[in-house]
């Protein structure tokens, strides 16, 4: 029989562990189209030429004006074009 060490308090999901209740707070918050182009690098009218072309994550409709964009889906995106 092995034992496993424990991956401790601080350990990330990589360890097996569940994310925290303020990192799925953080993973699941909404941001608008300013800090979601600039978050992935873009300028905001270029943002929104990628997200009608369908090559940006789809937005979130806020209100019949307002969109926004999950952390969670930004991240994934970005971890897709670095690889």
């Amino acid at each position: 029989m092995t034992l496993q060490p424990n991956a401790g308090p601080n350990a990330g999901p990589s360890a097996g562990n569940p994310l925290s209740a303020s990192d799925r707070v953080a993973l699941s918050r909404i941001v608008g189209t300013a800090e979601a182009s600039a978050y992935c690098g873009f300028g905001e009218q270029y943002w929104r030429h990628l997200v009608r072309a369908g090559k940006a994550p789809a937005p979130v409709k806020l209100n019949q004006r307002r969109f926004g964009w999950r952390m969670a889906d930004l991240i994934a995106f970005n971890d897709a074009r670095a690889a």
